[in-house]
């Protein structure tokens, strides 16, 4: 059954919301803040986050190895995701989020696949023990961004003005829209394949 929470408070401290045969739908004023949220394990189930005038950011003393576990997770606000200091962390399927202003900064534990992923800003994504696979037309579009993985990155469309790519090992694959004035891009054992629609592509050095 589907656990759905409308919230029109100042704040939301989410210290441990947690089903195991249903969705979680949260939509809040100002600040969500996110210890552990468990919806059907990270096999099934849906998280939808909303912050319709602040941000969404992890409990400064949150111990969970994961804050958010679940196979679809949606992450809207309207000042940022998560902080380059204090990044969410998640165990998750699917991404899509977007931040009006301000930053999005994730740790993700396993392979993931990126939807629209949307700030005016600056997105960075870490990965460990897994890769990452860009959904059909979906567009990861910042400022700029950094993505870190252990595995290959692929179908990656993106639409920024500077991006650091880097793997442990497997391909690296990137269709930039626009021209990139700057990108760094590495891996330890594989190739990259760096294509834009217009513009130039400027490497660093």
């Amino acid at each position: 059954f589907p656990v759905t929470i409308l919230v029109y408070l100042q704040d939301l401290y989410l210290t441990r919301l947690v089903t195991s045969n249903g969705n979680i739908n949260i939509k809040a004023q100002d600040v969500i803040t996110v210890d552990q949220i468990s919806a059907a394990g990270a096999l099934a189930g849906q998280v939808q986050l909303n912050s319709e005038k602040a941000d969404i950011q992890r409990s400064g003393s949150s111990q969970a190895d994961h804050n958010i576990v679940v196979k679809y997770l949606t992450l809207n606000a309207a000042t940022g995701i998560g902080s380059s200091n204090q990044a969410i962390s998640t165990q998750i399927n699917d991404l899509a989020a977007s931040s009006s202003s301000k930053g999005i900064y994730l740790n993700q534990h396993g392979n993931l696949t990126l939807k629209d992923v949307i700030t005016p800003a600056e997105i960075k994504l870490n990965i460990t023990n897994g890769g990452l696979v860009g959904a059909n037309a979906a567009l990861l579009k910042a400022n700029q961004a950094t993505v870190n993985a252990q595995g290959s990155i692929s179908n990656l469309n993106t639409l920024v003005d500077r991006l650091n790519v880097a793997t442990t090992q497997g391909d690296i694959i990137v269709r930039e829209v626009d021209g990139l004035s700057r990108v760094d891009a590495k891996t330890l054992k594989g190739n990259i394949q760096l294509s834009s629609d217009a513009a130039d592509i400027v490497t660093g050095k």
